[in-house]
């Protein structure tokens, strides 16, 4: 009896364990997706070794969304992070980042409104060297929401003229520092039900890409190719972000379009 007693108490022990780990997981969800700014990295990451300065070192300064903040990789790095030590090993030089502004379900409306009034990133672009971006994807289409293809493709033009405005103001702010805008990868395109996002993925780049081409020093990082085979498998368990291989790939074409 008294052993019946020890083995039920020790089940309802884990049972409380296992319900608080799942409250636990989803409130820091809903924190993600309700309360982005409570995720914002520091200006200097403190994993980073103190900024380097000067013509013999590398200064990167990251803007935009989820996709850039690294929502999804379980080491925290993004493509951001991994590919500063890709170039700190390509280039033979030190690679800092100087800040990684980037916030989960950012729109190009909001990544506007801080290079115009949020503390310490006008300061971090002028050191950069290299500017990192990804903005547009939340304003096309909400995580969560239904997928429309017709209101993807309508939003395109308001989209790309926010685009156009926040590369001005990057430009205006740092008139040297190389401009790398990763496009769009598809993470639909496994859901044969959804048609046609492919293609309205390949507008949205395109979109970009035009906005880009007057500018000096900046390039459209295409992604589309790199999740578009097999895809699923580079996708976090949201089947939306990237995961540690998808974002490990990113930086990898980024740090070949760089040498």
């Amino acid at each position: 009896m008294q052993r019946s007693r020890w083995l039920w108490r020790a089940i309802a022990a884990v049972s409380v364990s296992f319900t608080l780990l799942f409250v636990a997981g989803f409130a820091y969800a809903v924190k993600t997706v309700v309360a982005p700014h409570g995720l914002i990295r520091p200006v200097a990451d403190a994993r980073e070794e103190a900024p380097f300065e000067g013509e013999n070192s590398l200064e990167i300064v990251a803007l935009g969304d989820s996709l850039t903040f690294g929502y999804g990789d379980s080491t925290g790095q993004g493509y951001v992070g991994r590919l500063r030590a890709l170039l700190e090993e390509q280039a033979d030089v030190p690679a800092h980042v100087v800040g990684n502004f980037a916030v989960n379900g950012y729109t190009t409306e909001q990544v506007t409104a801080d290079l115009k009034d949020r503390e310490g990133i006008a300061e971090a672009l002028r050191r950069a060297d290299i500017v990192l971006m990804t903005a547009g994807g939340n304003d096309l289409v909400r995580l969560g929401d239904e997928i429309d293809v017709e209101a993807f493709e309508e939003n395109i033009p308001e989209t790309q003229a926010h685009i156009r405005e926040i590369l001005a103001t990057i430009r205006d702010i740092t008139p040297k520092a190389h401009i790398y805008y990763i496009g769009l990868y598809n993470p639909f395109i496994e859901y044969a039900e959804i048609e046609g996002t492919s293609l309205a993925v390949q507008a949205w780049n395109a979109a970009v890409f035009e906005a880009l081409t007057p500018l000096p020093n900046a390039t459209f990082v295409p992604t589309f190719d790199l999740f578009q085979h097999g895809g699923g498998r580079f996708l976090s368990s949201d089947r939306y972000h990237p995961n540690d291989e998808g974002y490990a790939r990113i930086a990898e074409r980024l740090a070949q379009l760089m040498k």
